[in-house]
């Protein structure tokens, strides 16, 4: 057996995840509320040869109403 993630560390990504959304669930145009609404994800690599690399997301928003487009803050993520 391998452990890959420990309920600390996914509690800091759970944490991370949130701080790196907020605001996100409102329309910054209209105001449109997105609660509970599901984004599209963007996913990258960061790493090089001498450091620790780590897996980073970005959510990405569109408002059904005005057609804005937003984007959180990127955040690390396994």
């Amino acid at each position: 057996m391998k452990i890959t993630k420990t309920s600390d560390r996914a509690a800091f990504l759970k944490k991370a995840k949130e701080n790196a959304n907020k605001g996100c669930d409102k329309c910054p145009c209209c105001g449109e509320n997105y609660k509970g609404f599901s984004p599209l994800i963007k996913t990258w690599y960061e790493g090089g040869i001498f450091k620790k690399g780590k897996h980073m997301k970005i959510d990405c928003y569109t408002c059904e109403s005005c057609g804005a487009e937003w984007e959180s803050d990127p955040y690390e993520w396994v």
